[in-house]
């Protein structure tokens, strides 16, 4: 799913944003940390370009830089902490299911 707020467009994996494109820049895509649903998000977010694909600290950088300047003050994602709860929490769902107790 994509949003669109202002200049800035962004797309979610479930509610966790993967990917952003603020006007006059390229479109930035994160590398999966996450499930394989997600990658099938990003795949259809970049056709599968994963060599384009920025690692989580590059793409925490570039969203201060170039989304959180654009956005209203009031409107705030804690983007870094949303990001790190979500991939921890699905690596340990994926581990569940690959091997049950």
């Amino acid at each position: 799913m994509a949003v669109d707020v202002g200049p800035v467009r962004v797309w979610f994996s479930y509610r966790t944003p993967v990917a952003f494109q603020v006007d006059g820049h390229s479109r930035v895509v994160r590398q999966n940390d996450w499930s394989t649903t997600t990658g099938k998000h990003l795949n259809w977010i970049d056709g599968g370009d994963k060599k384009s694909r920025v690692e989580g600290e590059t793409f925490e950088r570039l969203w201060k830089e170039q989304v959180e300047p654009r956005l209203n003050p009031h409107f705030s994602l804690n983007l870094s902490k949303h990001c790190t709860e979500t991939a921890g929490q699905n690596r340990t769902e994926q581990r569940r299911r690959e091997h049950p107790a």
